[in-house]
């Protein structure tokens, strides 16, 4: 019930791109994509139905063409965006699974402080299953993968977190990065002097 439930909200807020975006999230962004979409929308109508004496029939029919093509282009954007954002839109976090989840993110804290990397990120895992969009979560994943010498699947974890993350966790993650790097330029000149 609860999948058929998501996926009609999927449905009905892919409805008009952007929309979702600017009313649950507040981002500007979703606005200027759900306005040009309006606009786009509304100049493809007006070229498809208005009366096109002063035009050939071939350009009237070019520029509807590319305002419905157009029309399609935001659509899918929105698409995108909504999929991407979409743990983050969704309502079904509720004030249960918040506790749980950040329960599970302090354990998975403790565990990696005391070394037991292995914990931790099966802890994280679990945590990221329920909340996949979680940048917490995401960076506490790649300092273990770091730790464990994990270091290509720490730099994919963290190229992926870049995609997603808003531009108040950069900083953060790029100075994951460059600790991956400064660990395995040590592993590499502690085996030069082996």
């Amino acid at each position: 019930m609860r999948g058929c439930q998501m996926r009609l909200s999927l449905w009905m807020a892919s409805l008009w791109p952007g929309s979702a975006w600017a009313w649950r999230l507040g981002r500007w962004q979703g606005l200027a994509l759900a306005v040009a979409f309006a606009v786009v929308v509304n100049g493809a109508l007006i070229a498809t139905f208005a009366d096109s004496r002063g035009l050939s029939a071939v350009t009237a029919r070019t520029i509807a063409s590319i305002g419905w093509v157009s029309v399609l282009g935001l659509w899918a954007l929105g698409l995108v965006w909504l999929r991407r954002d979409w743990p983050r839109l969704s309502a079904e976090g509720s004030e249960k699974a918040d506790a749980q989840t950040d329960g599970l993110f302090r354990q998975a804290q403790h565990e990696y402080l005391k070394g037991h990397w292995i914990e931790a990120e099966i802890l994280i895992g679990s945590l990221l299953a329920r909340r996949p969009a979680d940048v917490e979560a995401t960076l506490l994943l790649a300092s273990i993968q770091r730790r464990s010498k994990r270091w290509r699947e720490a730099k994919r974890t963290l190229h992926d977190l870049q995609q997603m993350a808003e531009e108040e966790w950069l900083l953060e993650i790029g100075v994951e990065l460059e600790q991956i790097e400064e660990s395995e330029s040590e592993e590499c000149e502690m085996r030069s002097t082996e």
